[in-house]
């Protein structure tokens, strides 16, 4: 019979296989899959902790090269093995694939790595989604583009994740002693690599790698993991605590001291009782205090309204302005700003209601990095469901809300719920930006989007100039949406908003977007990430 090497060529990517833990029938699910790839024949270490293995695997497969399959014994832990491996000689085009036993390549993974590799001009790492298989029931991973505040907060690149062998020999891992394995080491690479200087990390929207289980994975935070973010945290400005579930982490961003002025926009027009539980709550729950509330009253009749002014004119933190003309979302804002004092602007709606007391330090400390433009906050309705877990472009043509309807204490779709995240777009029902960053995109459109989008629009224009917006779920506010507004599904404001989703097709191709925080193997008929239907 011919040799592995000989039937097809050889690839430029190198696996390493942790099967030190593993049973036998693990390790020959991953050898199989390994020798039935498609094209190219990719070099292996195998790291084996019982002797006689090596033996079984070559009566058991005798197609086996031993020029490709080196298999090693380790006397060390899987993460020292591994780490090990980040060490190897490997030349400049050539790429490390970390696999741990049981892991199943897809028949043409190496093809499509291979191909990626070329067509993205060498990236320093690149990714698959990938199937769990638990009691034959698979559980998809499609995976967004390359997130690095999610990251931080999560492990979503455990496996399928390729690394430049020479970038990879750059970066020196953490030396824990512990048991940790692949799914350690590819989260840390991950971590290390997304500090460097114009990291290039792609994505391939394919399924390559499924890994059978007879119980549902869990993923706690490694201490690889742990160490790598306090190694990148004492350099750019973060700690690290605890986050709502084993699995994830909370990035702070410090602030050392630094206060700005929060000029906070309120649009309003009477439904007082709701203005006033906004405003109340902003005053007494919120710990952050430099701020400035700009109350913009937009045409308001009723006396209970007038009343409500009078008693706020009394506070120096509160300015009111009139705005005495037809209702315009976006030329409101756009006024308001230009009456602004502060350097950072929350838009905030006037059905918002605090519920995180440092809502506004969580969002000036994400705001505040000279890399981000728009933050939005996790918002929820009344009854504890989630209204706004960040905006997906092309939900229903146009833009829709992460997670809508989903249980407060949902983790949602690989924990997307509960870690801060980049995000194309958030709402502005309560978002902030640098004023700077505001005008210098021209603010909201007030001539195309005077209602609804506007908010997408903004974030898709501050996108364009290479800031990344964020979502974070460590700001919470409640958010009674549109109560004081009304409906956009009758008379005149059903052909304004008919012709705001004909003008966002137009400019931004929303119909056909492909958003990178989120993956073209999902539904966009729902908001709730399900796999398309085709």
């Amino acid at each position: 019979m011919a040799s592995f090497r000989e039937r097809v060529p050889e690839s430029r990517i190198h696996l390493v296989v942790d099967a030190t833990v593993a049973d036998f029938s693990q390790v020959s699910e991953t050898v199989s899959s390994v020798l039935n790839q498609f094209s190219s024949a990719a070099k292996v270490t195998l790291f084996i902790k019982e002797a006689g293995t090596k033996e079984r695997l070559f009566i058991s497969f005798p197609e086996l090269d031993s020029a490709l399959f080196n298999i090693v014994h380790s006397v060390f832990g899987a993460a020292r093995a591994l780490g090990e491996a980040t060490r190897f000689q490997l030349a400049k085009t050539e790429y490390i694939l970390f696999l741990k036993a049981g892991d199943v390549l897809n028949r043409y993974a190496i093809t499509a790595f291979e191909h990626s590799i070329e067509s993205g001009k060498y990236p320093d790492a690149l990714y698959s989604d990938v199937t769990t298989i638990v009691d034959d029931i698979p559980v998809v991973e499609c995976r967004p583009e390359f997130c690095p505040d999610y990251l931080y907060e999560y492990n979503y690149l455990p496996s399928s994740i390729c690394f430049k062998s020479d970038l990879v020999q750059g970066l020196i891992l953490p030396d824990v002693e512990c048991a940790e394995g692949v799914e350690a080491i590819n989260h840390a690479l991950a971590i290390l690599l997304s500090s460097c200087p114009n990291v290039n990390i792609k994505h391939i929207p394919y399924t390559l790698l499924e890994h059978i289980t007879r119980v549902t994975p869990e993923r706690p935070v490694s201490q690889l993991a742990r160490q790598s973010l306090k190694l990148i945290g004492a350099e750019r400005g973060f700690k690290i605590r605890e986050g709502v579930s084993k699995e994830t982490l909370c990035v702070q961003w410090e602030m050392d001291g630094f206060q700005p002025l929060v000029s906070i926009i309120i649009p309003t027009r009477d439904q007082v009782d709701l203005l006033r539980q906004c405003i109340e709550s902003i005053l007494e729950k919120s710990s952050y205090q430099n701020i400035e509330i700009l109350l913009v009253n937009n045409n308001s009749e009723e006396i209970e309204t007038y009343d409500y002014f009078s008693l706020l004119a009394d506070d120096s933190r509160i300015k009111i302005i009139d705005y005495p003309y037809e209702f315009n979302y976006s030329a409101i804002n756009n006024f308001a700003v230009t009456k602004a004092s502060g350097d950072f602007i929350a838009l905030v709606n006037n059905d918002i209601e605090v519920i995180s007391a440092d809502w506004l330090e969580t969002l000036i400390s994400q705001c505040a990095r000279p890399e981000v433009g728009c933050v939005g906050a996790k918002l929820y309705y009344p009854d504890d469901t989630c209204q706004h877990g960040g905006v997906v472009i092309g939900y229903g043509g146009v833009a829709g809300h992460a997670h809508k309807n989903f249980e407060r204490s949902s983790k949602g779709y690989m924990c997307r719920l509960i870690t801060t995240q980049n995000f194309t777009a958030v709402t502005a029902a309560c978002l902030m930006i640098r004023k700077e960053t505001f005008l210098k995109v021209g603010g909201l459109d007030e001539e195309n989007l005077t209602v609804a989008f506007n908010d997408i629009d903004l974030c898709l224009k501050v996108h364009t100039l290479g800031l990344r917006n964020i979502w974070t779920p460590h700001a919470e506010l409640y958010h009674h949406e549109s109560v004081s507004r009304g409906s956009d599904r009758k008379g005149a404001a059903r052909i304004r908003f008919m012709n705001e989703i004909k003008y966002m097709k137009k400019r931004w191709n929303t119909h056909e977007f492909k958003d990178p925080a989120y993956n073209e193997n999902l539904t966009l008929s729902r908001e709730d990430f399900a796999l398309k239907t085709y």
